[in-house]
């Protein structure tokens, strides 16, 4: 099998080629000022058996700073523009990193879940792929959200939907690694995404070759933000998700999703996580 990976030198794009390769699938790359190029992405594109997108902006040290209004062009450009051209360019069929965080709290109500009601649990309340997002107190959502619509026409592509990438070791860009910098955190429930096993499970997404569509690709089971942080030794103080989302409205930043995704598409189509994130969390090394 051969591949055309487009956001081959981000986290996730390098991550994923280190398992493709481990894989035995067969990887190409297209230079930036190629991909814009005239027809160049459709003949590329020809001559693999999928395009896989990699490539987003997600924000640098979070999605706060895209909420700036001289990052617009870069939003758009990155999480719209791109699958967009890939889209309308590509004639293999396509694999698209999207985002679980374009839905905010409880399905349907999208009312928050504060720490008090975990149970380990909540997948009656998490969202499915079926259900249209409702999230719209961030920039990132917003554009992510647009990104998979650009995809809306066509019928060969897989839609991934990650939550807050995280690994067993220090990495900058890791929901774990940030989490522990902070004196003041978030007592949040959140579905989360291993980002190793999440390139894996693309990896059998291509190999499998499983029914095209939106897949959540997060863990069975959430986790609860002080649960972490007890589990590491790291101690921290705590707010409510409503005050701190109260708190990014009033000073004009990004809004967080604070939510939980049902998995149970993946499990069937033999592409799902493990269970409990926190496994793999119990083995995190800060150095």
């Amino acid at each position: 099998m051969k591949i055309l990976l487009i956001g081959s030198t981000g986290w996730i794009g390098r991550t994923f080629a280190h398992f493709a390769d481990k894989s035995g699938i067969e990887l190409e790359h297209i230079q930036r000022s190629e991909f814009w190029l005239g027809s160049e992405l459709s003949y590329r594109s020809e001559k693999v058996d999928a395009v896989v997108n990699c490539a987003g902006v997600a924000g640098k040290p979070n999605v706060d700073r895209l909420q700036d209004k001289d990052m617009r062009e870069v939003v758009i450009k990155g999480n719209i523009s791109i699958p967009s051209r890939i889209a309308l360019k590509s004639i293999a069929p396509i694999l698209h990193v999207s985002s679980g965080c374009i839905y905010q709290g409880k399905r349907g109500t999208g009312e928050l879940r504060e720490a008090g009601e975990f149970n380990g649990k909540h997948y009656k309340e998490s969202w499915n792929e079926e259900d249209e997002p409702n999230f719209t107190g961030s920039t990132y959502s917003w554009s992510k959200k647009l990104g998979e619509q650009a995809l809306a026409g066509r019928d060969d592509a897989w839609i991934y939907r990650p939550r807050m990438f995280f690994t067993n070791y220090m990495h900058k860009k890791s929901f774990i690694t940030k989490l522990l910098s902070y004196p003041v955190a978030v007592d949040a429930i959140n579905s989360i995404t291993n980002l190793e096993e999440f390139c894996q499970s693309m990896c059998k997404c291509l190999l499998l070759k499983i029914p095209f569509g939106s897949y959540n690709i997060t863990h069975k089971q959430p986790v609860l933000t002080s649960e972490i942080l007890k589990e590491l030794g790291h101690e921290a103080e705590y707010v409510s998700c409503s005050s701190f989302n109260n708190d990014m409205k009033e000073k004009g930043l990004a809004e967080r999703s604070f939510t939980c995704l049902d998995n149970s598409k993946s499990k069937k189509a033999k592409v799902a996580l493990s269970d409990n994130p926190m496994d793999i969390i119990k083995t995190y090394e800060a150095q």
